[in-house]
C-alpha cells in the first residue's frame, strides 16, 4: 500500500508553515486509516551506536520550542492536524516510472530507500528491540529533503543474481511538508506523567518562519558502520536475498566503494525504485 499521491502532483511554492526532516535510520511505514486516509508510522531502527532524539525549532530565532515539562518529548508521540491525511508527494502520476535522473523532480519522495519496491514480500520488523515506533504522522506532504550529489557521490545498488546498477543519486534525508489552514495548528502528543501537547500555531515562529521538528536516529561517534545493513538486521522481516548499496566517492571517476552509506532513513512503502 503506498502513500497516496498529491492531487495536483506539484510541490508548493510557499513556505510551510511547519516542516518535519526524519534523519538517520528510521523506516517510514503508510498505515491506512478509517477514514480510508493513510497515516505515517516512523519507525526507529535499534541499531547499535545509534540514538534517538526529536527537537522542535524556530526557524526565525533558530531556537529550540521548550515543551510543556522542560523535558525531551517521550515516544511513542502523535503528530497531527486534524484528519486530513498524509500524502507523498509525486511530481508525476503514480502510474509513471520513477524519472530517476538528476534533472528530474527533485522533491519526489521516491528517492528515498524504499525496502518494500526492493522487497514485496517484505513486513517491517514486529520487535520492539529491532524497530521501535517513534511517531505516528497524520497531516503533511512526504518529500525528499536533501539528495546525495552524484558529481561526489556515485551509488551502485547490487541485486543477488543481476549485479550493479546505477542508482545516480538517493535521499539522504527526507521530509514533511505541513501547510495549515486558518487557525489551524499542529499538535505533538505524548505520555510523560500524564498527557503532554506542544501545539504549533499558523504563521507562528519569530516573523513568521515557522518551525522545524527534527526526527533523528543518528550515531554517537562516527565510527564505521553499514547503515544498509541495518535495515535487514533491524526493520525489515524478508526471506528474500539481501541487496547491498555501495558508495564510491568520485575524484575524477570512481574510485572503490570505500565511503560508508550516509545514516539515512528508507520507506516500506512499494513505490520506489527498484
Amino acid at each position: 500500500m503506498p502513500f497516496k499521491p498529491n492531487a495536483d502532483h506539484n510541490f508548493p511554492t510557499v513556505r510551510p508553515d511547519v516542516e518535519i526532516r526524519f534523519g538517520g535510520l528510521l523506516l517510514l511505514v503508510p498505515v491506512l486509516r478509517d477514514d480510508q486516509g493513510t497515516n505515517c508510522i516512523v519507525g526507529v531502527l535499534q541499531a547499535q551506536e545509534h540514538a534517538l532524539k526529536v527537537t522542535v525549532t524556530d526557524r526565525g530565532s533558530l531556537g529550540s520550542i521548550p515543551t510543556p515539562t522542560g523535558r525531551p518529548i517521550t515516544t511513542p508521540f502523535k503528530i497531527y492536524a486534524g484528519n486530513s491525511g498524509v500524502t507523498k508527494f509525486v511530481s508525476t502520476p503514480v502510474e509513471t516510472a520513477f524519472p530517476g535522473t538528476e534533472r528530474d523532480h527533485p522533491r519526489d519522495f521516491r528517492w528515498s530507500l524504499d525496502l518494500k519496491a526492493l522487497h514485496q514480500s517484505s513486513t517491517p520488523a514486529s520487535s520492539p528491540g529491532r524497530l521501535n515506533l517513534a511517531a505516528t504522522l497524520s497531516d503533511g506532504l512526504l518529500f525528499t529533503a536533501l539528495r546525495t550529489e552524484p558529481a561526489k557521490l556515485a551509488i551502485h545498488l547490487k541485486h543477488p543474481s543481476t549485479g550493479l546498477k546505477c542508482w545516480n543519486r538517493i535521499a539522504a534525508e527526507l521530509g514533511a511538508f505541513i501547510q495549515l489552514a486558518a487557525n489551524q495548528k499542529l499538535t505533538l502528543e505524548w505520555e510523560d506523567q500524564g498527557t503532554r501537547k506542544l501545539e504549533l500555531a499558523k504563521g507562528g515562529g519569530t516573523g513568521g518562519e515557522g518551525y522545524l521538528v527534527r526526527i533523528d536516529n543518528l550515531p554517537d561517534d562516527a565510527s564505521a558502520h553499514d547503515d544498509f545493513e541495518a535495515y535487514y538486521d533491524y526493520a525489515i522481516d524478508t526471506a528474500d536475498p539481501r541487496y547491498d548499496l555501495f558508495f564510491y566517492r568520485r575524484i575524477g571517476i570512481d574510485i572503490g566503494a570505500g565511503v560508508d552509506a550516509p545514516c539515512m532513513s528508507g520507506a516500506q512503502d512499494g513505490d520506489g525504485r527498484t
